[in-house]
């Protein structure tokens, strides 16, 4: 298995292994969305769950009984990269990564996307004008004029790697009252 981005594949096991632990333990209630977030310490693991505080309301139980139910009926297949579910903090639930399966998976999909690993493709492509540089031509070029095309081309790469359709622009100040002055200073 490859993946683009392993952690959006842990992400993803988590959400539907606590979905299904929720249909097992709780059938009759009814979550909208299984919000997986950052613990503020990596010894909680690397995502957890405060479903249970809002659920806790609906079933009428303390936060903690109901994470306590929730992480004993989480089922993992047997390739997954969860490693551990725990309840934790008065009612949150903590998934840990096997990080042996992790670092696994993103070895082998570095090198099999090899350029490509890393760069996670836009949802819905945009079409997308990248104006840069803009050097005005009555004055001596200086580092910053030296800096925006390469700022300005570096985004827009990014931009085309994400899928976008880029355009770029270069404006060369040759259309302003300066140029103006200076045509007109010329025929004087």
């Amino acid at each position: 298995m490859i993946a683009e981005n392993p952690f959006a594949v842990f992400r993803s096991e988590c959400e539907k292994s606590l979905r299904k632990a929720l249909k097992k333990q709780f059938p009759k209630t009814e979550i909208a969305s299984v919000a997986l977030e950052k613990p503020p310490n990596p010894d909680f693991g690397q995502l957890a769950s405060s479903l249970c505080f809002e659920l806790s309301k609906q079933v009428g139980q303390k936060p903690l009984a109901i994470a306590e139910k929730l992480a004993s009926a989480v089922s993992k297949p047997k390739s997954s990269l969860i490693e551990r579910v725990a309840s934790a903090g008065g009612g949150y639930i903590n998934f840990h990564v096997d990080f042996d399966k992790f670092s696994t998976l993103t070895v082998e999909s570095t090198r099999k996307l090899d350029t490509e690993y890393g760069f996670v493709k836009a949802e819905g492509p945009l079409k997308i004008i990248v104006e840069h540089t803009s050097a005005n031509p009555l004055h001596p070029i200086h580092i910053g004029q030296a800096r925006n095309p390469m700022l300005g081309d570096t985004i827009a790469r990014l931009l085309k790697s994400r899928g976008h359709t880029v355009l770029r622009h270069y404006y060369i100040d040759d259309v302003g009252r300066q140029s103006s002055v200076v045509a007109y200073g010329y025929e004087k």
